[in-house]
């Protein structure tokens, strides 16, 4: 019976739909706003980032709502349990792999623009089976995921500050707190605090 119900939910939520990573705070301005139907919204890691949804109809994208769940006979952990199933599609060739300029420094990066970057937060266990756990994880702005291995600590600190870097100029920041996934959970791990500039030089 589950198997039917799963069926259904994934028959009736639309294939325009996909993740979108926001604060916690979302769902209260997108109320701020003057909306009045409620965000459809999930934790990813509580107290910090939401998982919240789009859905593309045409050529225009809007946020989907508790109306759209009721239309379509899912709750939000059925949403993102659909929308999760669908992401492993994308997470075979997301993140892709990436050098730091000028080195061999490898790191991994979801920023393809098409919405699906959240997918790398909502299957991390997929992510683990291909690039290896633990990963360590940053998601500064919507659409841009950041992932590498730890290990090295000037690498750490390169992605680390240049996610701070994003999080801070974003027009839409999620989190600038890198986390590790050990394979079973997320953990919180540093949020970098770039180097104060250097004194002027004596005259």
């Amino acid at each position: 019976m589950l198997g039917v119900f799963v069926a259904v939910a994934v028959a009736a939520v639309p294939a325009g739909v996909f993740p979108v990573l926001a604060q916690v705070d979302a769902p209260t301005q997108w109320v701020e706003a003057g909306h009045v139907d409620a965000l459809a919204c999930d934790p990813v890691w509580p107290d910090e980032v939401l998982v919240c949804f789009r859905v593309q109809e045409g050529k225009k994208r809007r946020f989907v709502t508790a109306a759209d769940l009721t239309r379509w006979g899912v709750d939000v952990p059925g949403l993102r349990s659909v929308v999760t199933e669908r992401a492993g599609a994308v997470l075979a060739t997301q993140p892709l792999r990436k050098t730091v300029e000028g080195t061999e420094q490898v790191y991994y990066a979801a920023a393809e623009g098409d919405g699906w970057s959240a997918a790398t937060l909502l299957a991390p266990n997929v992510v683990g089976a291909r690039l290896g756990a633990p990963f360590l994880v940053v998601a500064p702005a919507d659409g841009v995921v950041l992932v590498w291995l730890p290990g090295d600590k000037d690498l750490d600190k390169i992605l680390a500050v240049g996610a701070k870097e994003m999080f801070t100029a974003a027009a839409w920041p999620v989190s600038a707190v890198v986390h590790q996934w050990d394979g079973q959970h997320f953990t919180s791990f540093v949020e970098a605090v770039p180097s104060p500039a250097p004194p002027p030089a004596p005259k």
